[in-house]
Order: C-alpha cells, then structure tokens, then sequence
C-alpha cells in the first residue's frame, strides 16, 4: 500500500481537548485527639482505660457500695474491677485510710506539691488516690493530656506524667509490724530516654504528730532517673487497730520491753485497786481508807521509806544525825555528863 508521506501544513494548529472539572468531594472529617496514653508519647502504654480506675469520688461512707465499705486486702484482688482502692487492709489486721488526702474536686482544692530535694527547680504535682485535679500548664504545652496521679515540671519547661492509676500496688513497710506505715506505688509513666517507664513511690511513715493536713515531706528523683520518691509522715499511715490487738500483731518488735513492763505493770496495778476495793466492800462490808486493800500497809509505807531514807543518810554522815549532834560514847566507865567534878563544884555556887 502506498504510504502517504505528505507533510502537514504550517499553518494547521492542534486541537485542545478540554476536560471538565471535577466534582468537590466531601472532606473527611477531622480525627479526634490520640487516646490518653498516646499523647506527647510515641508508645502505647496500654493505660489507655487508666481513667476508669478513680477511688468513689462521693467520698462517703455508704455500707451498701464496696468502694466505701471493703478495704482492698493484701495479697487479695481489688473488691470491684476498675477500682483503685483508698482503704487498705494488712495481712496481721489494720486498715490504712488515705481518703483524707485525697484532693476532691467538689471541695474545690488544689494539687499537693512540693520541690525536689536535689534540684529546687523541679516542682510535683501530686494527689492521692486519684488523678491530679488539673494536668499542669507545662504539660498542656506540650501537647500532653495524659491524667495521671503525680506530674514532674522542670525549670526548662519539661513536664512529664510518672504514674497512672491502673497500674497501682501497695504494700506495708513491714508486713509483720504494719504501724510502722505503708507505700503506695504508680508505674506506667512517660518513658525515658533510656526506654523504661517513670514510676513514683509515696511512702506514708504512721506519724500521730502529722495532720491530715500536712503535705508531703521530702520528693526526690533517685540518681539513676525514671523513679520518684515522696516520703509522707502522716496520720493517715497508721493503721486503725485496737490497742490489745495492735500489740498482739506487733508483738515485741513494735513495743521496746520497758514500754512493754510498765504496761503490764500499771494494768496489774489498776486491777490490784479496783478488785480489791470491790472485794472488801462487797464480801467484807469495809468504808472508806479502809476499803482499800491493805491499806494499813500502804499508810505506813511513807513513815517506812522516811525511817529509811534517815538511817541511810546517818550511816553516810559517821554518825552525826541530820541535826548536828554526836552520838554518845558507848565506853564503860563513870561519867561526869551534866555536872562538875566533886572537888570543884562547891566553886560553882
């Protein structure tokens, strides 16, 4: 076939092919916010539920709702699921109360805080039992949302969470002597540079002489970073026990042996009194000093210790009595004492 080999003319322009414009496609709509764990943090802590893990917040004493009537037992599951607990109950028996340090947010009150030992620059912001009121501003700065029981700010503007709620543990701090107080911990917190997860320890020391009103005492970062520790005397870390039955739990090592003696002494001698006098005017028909058992005894026991006490003090002082006279000679022989001798005594008169 014959090709055709003409060549187009110059003056022929190409053609231009429009094409309509799209259609406008809806815009999906924005993404909420990371879930609470993911913000400001790379990782997945798997705390993204710690929310749920709040104390009653009614802070009552209602006997029919578990948060408020069943402490959380040592070595035993929560009473509820997703329940931190605020009541904790020792093995050997006491219960620890921390919901007076709980800041309420009814009550209208502020985050405890405090600077660290080390480094006076660096603030925490901490609460009990429950997530701080507020995340702090430093964290709101950076992006952070996460809610969590104790924050750290430094003077540079980092802020950091140290804990959640999920992933608390308590523990006495000797299960054999609970007196001695108890520790609260919060793991799960924003991880360092070095991969491990903050944590935060509160040690709550049984102190009768700190208010539930105190604060913390001392917070500090340990030298090797990532965990805290908030030492706490307060009243709140001594458990409610009986007073007979806090020395049978505690036994020798929470009492010293002369605390012990003078207790057992002062029980038997409220015992001695109180039965005796019963006894003698009961069974005996006794009245008044007489009543009292022995009593012949006791009343004469002062001029004993007097009688006593002066015999010890004339033996110390060589026989000169308190009053300053010599005892009298005990060797045999005819004395002049009272009067002159015979051949001067017609001188006398």
């Amino acid at each position: 076939m014959p090709v055709n080999t003409a060549k187009p003319s110059q003056t022929e322009k190409p053609k231009v092919v429009y094409v309509p414009a799209p259609t406008p496609q809806p815009q999906p709509p924005p993404q909420p916010a990371a879930d609470f764990g993911q913000a400001g943090n790379e990782y997945d802590d798997g705390d993204q539920d710690s929310d749920k893990y709040e104390y009653d917040p009614a802070h009552g004493d209602d006997p029919a709702d578990p948060a408020d009537s069943q402490p959380d037992v040592e070595g035993q599951a929560t009473p509820t699921p997703h329940w931190h607990a605020c009541r904790f109950q020792a093995k050997v028996g006491g219960i620890y109360d921390l919901r007076p340090l709980m800041r309420l947010a009814r009550t209208i009150e502020d985050d405890w805080h405090l600077n660290d030992a080390r480094h006076g620059n660096t603030t925490y912001f901490m609460n009990v039992c429950a997530n701080t009121m507020a995340v702090p501003a430093a964290c709101r700065k950076l992006a952070k949302r996460d809610p969590s029981p104790a924050f750290q700010v430094g003077d540079n503007g980092d802020c950091y969470y140290l804990g959640t709620l999920k992933t608390f543990k308590w523990k006495p701090i000797d299960t054999k002597v609970p007196s001695k107080g108890m520790k609260l911990f919060y793991q799960n917190g924003e991880r360092c540079h070095n991969g491990r997860t903050r944590q935060v320890m509160f040690t709550f020391a049984c102190s009768e002489h700190f208010s539930y009103s105190d604060g913390p005492l001392v917070v500090y970062e340990t030298v090797n970073g990532c965990h805290y520790d908030v030492h706490w005397p307060n009243r709140a870390g001594c458990p409610s026990l009986p007073l007979m039955k806090r020395l049978t739990a505690n036994g020798m090592n929470g009492y010293s042996t002369g605390n012990m003696f003078l207790l057992v002494l002062c029980i038997s001698c409220l015992l001695y009194i109180c039965g005796g006098c019963w006894y003698r005017r009961t069974k005996e028909g006794a009245d008044g000093i007489e009543a009292c058992p022995h009593h012949q005894f006791w009343c004469s026991l002062p001029a004993m210790f007097m009688g006593t006490c002066q015999s010890f003090l004339n033996q110390i002082m060589g026989g000169h009595s308190s009053r300053g006279y010599s005892r009298a000679p005990t060797a045999a022989g005819p004395t002049d004492y009272g009067s002159s001798t015979l051949n001067a005594r017609d001188d006398m008169f």
